[in-house]
């Protein structure tokens, strides 16, 4: 078997033309029989049992499909890496032709054309002892307050009113039906809906307006129109909403005193040693932020730095990745998208096929690194790794876990994932990041990337 020709179709393609010799599947076909016979029952005979001759009866065709199939893939293969061509996915073959020079290679030599998607060659900028300007972020003994404020906010209680009508802060528990027209909007139409810090909210403000002055028990009505950047606003159709409906609780939210009793409800003696513990848990927040922040920098340095075409079978699989995480995530929060109009759908696509196409580049990149690098990740890594991401999933047989990724086909793609976050650590580990201020920490970051390139030339 010989590679006749290999054609650059486009920059991520090539077609490559095989000459396939009578005797060039014999290795294979006798390797797929081998199998066979081990496997195979028949009535009459036990596993393992079936006379060859038997079997070449049975199954010729097949064996000789699979065999030809077999030959073909590992042509590629050798081919690939004599001339150094990193492909994606599996080859591409017309399945008609293969099925007619199946019969016609037992006698005479075919030739046989494959699609493959390819990686182009491409060059990494200067990815090590680069440095990098950090925005500021330390926190304050405002940041400490805010903190507790938000403590206090989580164990405020509520009272019921019934002597006076809404005004600004209350809670309230309503019934409520919202119309576009003559259609129900179900996602604003609720049986008992809860409307929190009544005008101190993030909701529309003319929607809670419409709530202001009214007593318990009191039906209400009006209308309300939608701001062109909000996710249910339809270009083309009406956006002017219709709401009726009755208010069945009015509350007053009481704020507990920020007090040692506060702390002890808590779980601490005093309130200055929960105020430690708080100042503990923004340092750790912080170094999350900052470690966060330094990936993103040097990420970002060297996807705008590297001239590459992505494959788009390296994207689409990213995106299917991405979309099957999203569909986790969803089903474990209880959220659907079901509900979403379809211009939001629509957004979120196409952010999606944007992360996808940066995810594949960014996968390109990283892998070329942890080439150069001599990164690799061990059996003991990968399944630490999804051991972590079982638990987190309430999964305790981890066996099972590695048995559903590996069945679904995710085993490679989760592989992939923690090599990529091993060659990020790498990066960070071996890059200089310096505290900068707002503005400069962006200049600093293009500074960086401009001597980067300067070294590079």
């Amino acid at each position: 078997m010989k590679v006749l020709n290999i054609e650059e179709v486009a920059p991520t393609k090539r077609k490559m033309t095989l000459q396939i010799e009578p005797g060039d599947l014999e290795s294979e076909r006798e390797e797929a029989y081998e199998e066979l016979g081990k496997e195979a029952a028949l009535p009459g005979f036990r596993k393992g049992k079936v006379p060859r001759k038997l079997l070449e009866l049975r199954f010729d065709k097949t064996i000789r499909r699979e065999a030809f199939a077999d030959a073909v893939g590992k042509a590629v293969k050798d081919a690939a890496k004599e001339r150094d061509l990193h492909i994606i996915g599996r080859p591409d073959f017309d399945e008609s032709e293969i099925e007619a020079k199946v019969d016609q290679v037992a006698e005479n030599a075919v030739e046989v054309n494959v699609s493959l998607d390819v990686v182009p060659p491409f060059e990494v900028p200067p990815y090590k002892d680069q440095k990098f300007n950090l925005p500021p972020l330390e926190f304050t003994e405002e940041d400490i307050e805010a903190s507790l404020r938000r403590a206090q906010e989580e164990e405020a209680y509520y009272v019921a009113v019934d002597d006076r009508p809404t005004r600004e802060g209350d809670f309230l528990l309503i019934e409520v039906k919202t119309t576009r027209g003559d259609k129900e909007i179900e996602a604003l139409t609720h049986q008992r809906l809860m409307v929190g810090d009544l005008c101190g909210g993030e909701r529309l403000e003319v929607f809670d307006k419409g709530l202001l002055g009214r007593v318990k028990g009191e039906q209400f009505e009006f209308d309300y129109d939608l701001p062109s950047d909000h996710p249910l606003f339809e270009e083309g159709e009406t956006n002017t909403l219709h709401v009726t409906g009755r208010i069945q609780q009015i509350n007053d939210r009481v704020l507990p005193n920020l007090d040692d009793e506060f702390a002890k409800d808590l779980g601490y003696e005093t309130l200055d040693q929960y105020r430690a513990f708080t100042r503990n848990q923004l340092e750790y927040q912080r170094s999350a932020v900052l470690a966060g922040a330094k990936r993103r920098l040097v990420e970002g340095h060297l996807l705008s730095k590297t001239e590459v075409t992505v494959p788009a079978a390296l994207v689409q699989t990213h995106y299917l990745w991405l979309k099957y995480s999203r569909e986790i995530e969803a089903r474990e929060s209880g959220e659907s998208e079901a509900s979403l109009p379809t211009q939001e759908k629509r957004r979120r696509e196409l952010e999606t096929m944007y992360e996808a196409e940066q995810d594949a580049k960014r996968t390109l990149v990283f892998a070329k690194i942890a080439e150069l690098e001599g990164l690799s990740l061990s059996d003991d890594e990968y399944i630490d790794s999804m051991a972590r991401i079982a638990r987190s999933q309430g999964e305790k047989d981890i066996d099972k876990f590695l048995a559903d990724a590996e069945r679904k086909g995710l085993e490679n793609l989760y592989k992939e994932s923690f090599l990529m976050s091993k060659v990020s650590r790498f990066l960070v580990e071996n890059n200089e990041f310096v505290k900068g201020s707002g503005a400069e920490a962006d200049d600093g970051a293009k500074e960086s990337s401009s001597d980067a390139n300067e070294e590079k030339d």
